[in-house]
């Protein structure tokens, strides 16, 4: 057995960095309600008892049930569409916002970037912020001292560190923050999204800064739309839609789960015009097998059934492919590939084939648009008719990984100078 083996196993059997139990919290969609129901809670409390933790008028579960332990060592992803309740998770585990119902236990020290600026008075220099926050961390004014030069050189504010933090860009702000969070050295650091305000070199900075401290025996829960970081750092992430963890395993297969979500979300669109629409719909594998997991490079065929009320006789089928977090990668029509359909009066079958599928692992949705002579002649549009996941390769032949939503045509050639 190695020492990285031994190191794993040394933190897997460690009691948790952080245990979340039965953690429920409710928000007021009203304002008014809410100080109405601030004031009942008040009032219980008044003759001793506690305060309702039960839903009522204006009132929904930002959170709902949540449960998950996180070790030395590990991070952990969350991801969810916005308003799923990531922000409300990392705020009551910072202690920034008390849970309505469950608990939250935390070993050890928290570092935080949950919000760009916090803890930061605008008033104060990058330099005299540096040891605000870092004694809101629980650094006394000595530790500060020793890891000044190391925070500074990270945050890279130059000749802006004696300067008023209200002239800081965004980025700046992110810049310093993280310094000063990661610098402190906390058992658990907590990252919501703030990374993403930074540019791409100093975001990669701080992964390669996180991965060295996961390395040492920190944690961290890092919520990110930027879910190819996550790849980086843990093979762990929950999706969270609703308020609930809908799915907890692997970033691949989460990021999967997620993507699934999004796509479920778009509603097929009623027929425009009804002299034309789609019926039904469905796609085969390269051996005409129903399927809806298909792989990169084989062909995928989507099987269209179109209902026309009359005789079209130039009518034209628009198909275009989403990714969930990509939008619509691409589109393709019947007209452009010179294919002109007659259609009769009745029920037709479509087959459109996508030879070679370029596309990577993910999930991703069909839309159809079935059109006369002219675009804006439209019989027929749905988005969402469809859904698919496409299985491609993880490792090239080399080892080395591959990623992204394009599966690239490419050869490489070389040849030695004299």
């Amino acid at each position: 057995m190695n020492a990285t083996q031994d190191a794993s196993q040394v933190r897997t059997s460690a009691p948790p960095v952080l245990r979340v139990e039965g953690l429920w919290k409710k928000y007021n969609r009203s304002l008014r309600q809410g100080v109405w129901n601030l004031g009942l809670d008040l009032a219980r409390g008044a003759v001793g008892m506690p305060a309702s933790d039960e839903l009522r008028a204006g009132e929904f579960w930002s959170l709902a049930d949540v449960n998950f332990e996180l070790r030395p060592g590990e991070c952990l992803g969350v991801i969810g569409a916005n308003g799923a309740g990531k922000s409300t998770l990392l705020k009551i585990l910072s202690g920034i916002v008390e849970p309505t119902r469950g608990r939250v236990e935390v070993r050890g020290r928290v570092g935080a970037l949950i919000e760009l600026g916090a803890g930061f008075h605008p008033d104060l220099t990058g330099r005299e912020n540096v040891y605000v926050n870092g004694a809101l961390l629980g650094l006394s004014r000595r530790e500060i001292d020793q890891r000044f030069d190391s925070i500074v050189a990270f945050a890279e504010i130059g000749d802006f560190l004696d300067t008023p933090v209200r002239f800081y860009s965004s980025g700046m702000h992110v810049r310093l923050a993280f310094a000063v969070a990661a610098h402190t050295e906390p058992d658990l650091l907590l990252i919501d999204e703030v990374l993403a305000v930074g540019d791409a070199r100093f975001r990669m900075r701080c992964l390669e800064h996180l991965r060295k401290r996961l390395e040492q025996g920190g944690s961290a829960v890092l919520v990110t739309h930027h879910v190819v970081d996550l790849d980086r750092l843990t093979q762990r992430a929950i999706v969270c839609d609703q308020g609930r963890i809908v799915y907890s395993g692997t970033v691949e297969a989460a990021r999967t789960h997620l993507e699934g979500l999004l796509l479920q979300t778009k509603q097929l669109s009623e027929p425009v015009s009804g002299k034309a629409k789609v019926v039904s719909a469905y796609l085969t594998d390269s051996l005409g097998r129903l399927s809806s997991v298909h792989q990169t490079g084989a062909s995928m065929t989507l099987c269209l059934g179109v209902l026309c009320e009359s005789r079209l006789e130039s009518a034209r089928i628009v198909v275009g492919i989403h990714s969930a977090h990509l939008g619509k990668l691409g589109a393709f029509s019947s007209a452009v590939d010179h294919t002109p359909l007659i259609l009769d009066a009745g029920e037709h079958k479509i087959r459109i084939t996508i030879e070679n599928m370029p596309l990577l692992s993910g999930a991703y949705a069909i839309e159809v648009s079935v059109c006369g002579p002219q675009l804006t002649d439209l019989y027929d549009h749905k988005v969402g008719l469809v859904t698919f996941e496409v299985q491609g390769p993880k490792r090239n032949s080399l080892g080395y990984g591959i990623n992204g939503t394009i599966a690239f045509a490419h050869r490489f050639d070389w040849e030695k100078q004299a």
